[in-house]
């Protein structure tokens, strides 16, 4: 039976896309999109750093995880900087998913054979699904938890992730409520077998 691996490169989303330095969600400018990198030196030097670590990568999984999100259809929204410069990058070395957090809500975005996890329940549930309509055409949204998408109530959560054990190689990628119960389900294939995607969604 063939081992297969997974790598999980951890980047510094603050380095390439700036931070909003507002602290108060009440405020007005809370939501405020980021406006980019206090350094172009910086993040210019970052990105080639990114580029080697997945030009090298022979996982079967190769994940990239950062703060924000590249897509978001809640409250924060899109992160502009790393929609124009991270994601052809990870699009080029056939990255398995982008892993983020930042938003108060949990979805999945599927887009350019990347699937895009958000899992920012941890600490309360939820911002509303406010930017849905700012998700590009071809992006396609298969699961949103948010402030008017809850239908079991969810104030918090998680995402957790298991290999088959079936006999077909995929990892199984399960969104959760604050209890464990099981809110959706999704499976990533190997980087050499992408394709066949298969989403649950929990109803019951």
């Amino acid at each position: 039976q063939k081992t297969m691996t997974a790598e999980f490169v951890m980047i510094d989303t603050v380095v390439l896309a700036g931070i909003n330095e507002q602290s108060d969600a009440t405020h007005p400018s809370y939501f405020d999109p980021l406006t980019g990198p206090r350094s172009a030196d910086e993040s210019t030097k970052y990105m080639r750093w990114i580029d080697h670590q997945l030009s090298k990568s022979t996982a079967d999984y190769l994940f990239v995880a950062g703060h924000y999100p590249v897509y978001s259809a809640c409250s924060h929204g899109n992160t502009q900087y790393l929609i124009d410069y991270l994601e052809p990058m990870m699009k080029k070395y056939d990255v398995t998913a982008y892993l983020s957090g930042h938003e108060h809500c949990a979805l999945h975005v599927e887009r350019h054979t990347i699937d895009f996890i958000l899992t920012g329940t941890g600490d309360e549930c939820c911002y509303e699904g406010s930017n849905v309509d700012q998700l590009p055409g071809d992006a396609e949204l298969q699961y949103l938890l948010s402030d008017e998408r809850n239908p079991h109530g969810a104030v918090g959560g998680f995402v957790s992730a298991t290999t088959a054990t079936d006999g077909e190689a995929r990892m199984v990628v399960t969104y959760h409520d604050q209890g464990g119960r099981e809110l959706y389900t999704t499976s990533l294939y190997p980087r050499r077998n992408k394709g066949g995607h298969h989403k649950v969604e929990k109803d019951e």
